[in-house]
């Protein structure tokens, strides 16, 4: 059987989405849901073979990225070539990032919900009787000091106490 060109590879799995115009990557996708295609004997991003095939290589240190937020879509003309400055404002800009819209972007009552679910599963839980002894991490010979009330505070174990 005659190997698949690049071509046949890369656009043969693709499916045009008439509302969007995004050309939709239909073979397997990662976890974060970027297609992934076979080329030169390793794995390669989907919307980035589209890249190199219609425009040539990507400059060193540069990204494809997505004007249409759609990790499936090859459509060349939804993607820009930039660094991971100009990547990481953008997603931040359209609030995209994960952990940035996971609470900041929440309705009071969303974070209420979740506040409720974490209290709810630490029920029951015996807690430290000796909670202002609790050492929560440890940074350059101090430790993070927890106190009842759920403030902190650094304690410094190897000093002297009342040494300046």
């Amino acid at each position: 059987m005659p190997r698949k060109s690049i071509d046949e590879k890369l656009w043969g799995r693709c499916e045009l989405d008439l509302v969007t115009g995004c050309l939709n990557w239909t073979g397997p996708v990662n976890s974060t849901g970027y297609g992934g295609v076979m080329h030169d004997g390793k794995v390669r991003g989907a919307h980035v073979l589209a890249w190199e095939v219609s425009n040539g290589p990507i400059p060193a240190g540069k990204f494809v990225c997505h004007h249409c937020d759609n990790p499936r879509c090859c459509n060349t003309d939804h993607h820009y070539i930039g660094d991971l400055v100009t990547n990481a404002k953008d997603m931040y800009a359209r609030d995209r990032h994960p952990r940035h819209n996971a609470w900041t972007n929440a309705t009071p009552q969303e974070t209420a919900a979740r506040k409720a679910k974490i209290s709810a599963k630490s029920k029951g839980r015996p807690k430290s009787s000796n909670m202002r002894t609790k050492l929560a991490a440890t940074v350059k010979g101090r430790k993070k000091l927890t106190l009842p009330d759920g403030s902190w505070t650094w304690a410094y174990p190897n000093k002297q106490q009342g040494a300046a």
